[in-house]
């Protein structure tokens, strides 16, 4: 899908990082994480230090993270919003198992008289997003999306679209996880399938992109969404590559451009063998860098999303690093490192078929 979509402002709360200086020197660092760790969380989250001094105690956790990450980069921008055109749409993967894994539990223990009348509204699914419009004033539209392990990037397009359709000027697209005790003991074996074999641990957070039309901007963007499109490949289906690489193509033709102007690609792959893995290694042919970063930022879901179009931001300043992973070495060690970066293609393919890539350019 053709698009023009401006990124005029980015916040980001994760284990490593509270903003996007700390998570540049963080990955310039050489940082990578200890397998046998295999969940990172945010220990020292402090809610009263994004919240005010109570730091809203009837909030889950997950809407605390999500509001922390908001409400820095809403009050740098309040002068620009229009509440009537302002919208915000987060994604989650595995939050709602943690929320409605703690209501049960402590219904089973307590009765419904454990859940305080203060509290039970906290249980919706859509009260993350919810709460945040209250916080921020946001009227157009407050979303919030649970769609797998490609949540961050529905959240994305949902905003592009909104836009389109004159919805809404600004949107805020954000992910959003929570990894507590509910979601470790659910889908850990999940996290162990599909992760920790490639050494990259579970993590937790949020992230929120300011977006909006590139036609009228207040302010210089950090990067242009100029193209994506998104997809699904069962796993029953034998062309999957043929799949992956087709969507691709169409995100190139889309932003009018070959894969001989794409200067970098950012691919969300932990370092497996699958139809991301073999279509951007043939499209590179040696000649195109690849950036991973789960290996050094955990893999957390929605927000992995998310960080995807940030470390593209960054990129785009010059700020990159190339993949540590042994599928790509070889592809890396032959590449050679552009510092003019003008056009990131950016791939996903999730465990549960859902694929995704876009363009981002200056």
């Amino acid at each position: 899908m053709k698009v023009s979509i401006a990124i005029t402002d980015i916040s980001i709360l994760l284990p490593f990082a509270d903003s996007v200086s700390d998570l540049w020197s963080h990955m310039q660092g050489n940082n990578t994480l200890d397998e046998k760790q295999q969940v990172y969380k945010i220990n020292n989250f402090t809610p009263q230090k994004y919240l005010g001094k109570n730091g809203f105690k009837y909030y889950t956790q997950v809407t605390r993270y999500l509001i922390s990450s908001i409400l820095p980069l809403f009050e740098r921008n309040e002068e620009f919003f229009d509440s009537e055109k302002f919208g915000i749409v987060a994604g989650t993967t595995h939050s709602a198992v943690e929320d409605w894994g703690v209501l049960a539990e402590r219904v089973i223990e307590g009765g419904s008289e454990a859940i305080s009348p203060m509290e039970t509204f906290n249980f919706s699914m859509n009260i993350p997003a919810s709460t945040a419009s209250i916080r921020t004033g946001a009227k157009a539209f407050n979303i919030t999306l649970s769609s797998g392990s490609g949540a961050g990037y529905d959240a994305i397009g949902f905003a592009c679209d909104n836009i389109l359709l004159n919805n809404a000027e600004k949107v805020l697209a954000c992910g959003f996880e929570v990894v507590g005790d509910v979601v470790i003991k659910s889908l850990f074996d999940y996290f162990l399938q599909f992760n920790m074999p490639f050494g990259v641990p579970v993590g937790e957070g949020s992230a929120v992109l300011l977006l909006q039309s590139s036609e009228h901007l207040e302010q210089t963007p950090l990067g242009v969404i100029t193209a994506y499109n998104t997809g699904f490949i069962s796993k029953s289906t034998s062309n999957k590559d043929f799949i992956f690489s087709e969507m691709v193509q169409a995100t190139l033709n889309d932003s009018s451009i070959s894969s001989k102007d794409i200067d970098l690609i950012i691919s969300g792959n932990v370092g497996k063998n699958n139809s991301e893995s073999n279509t951007i290694l043939q499209l590179s042919n040696n000649n195109i860098p690849i950036s991973t970063f789960k290996e050094v930022l955990c893999e957390s879901f929605s927000v992995s999303n998310i960080i995807h179009i940030v470390l593209a931001c960054l990129a785009l300043e010059g700020k990159y690093i190339t993949s540590t992973l042994e599928l790509f070495k070889k592809n890396n060690e032959q590449a050679s490192n552009n510092s003019s970066i003008k056009n990131i293609l950016i791939t996903y393919e999730g465990d549960d078929g859902f694929i995704f890539s876009t363009i981002i350019t200056k």
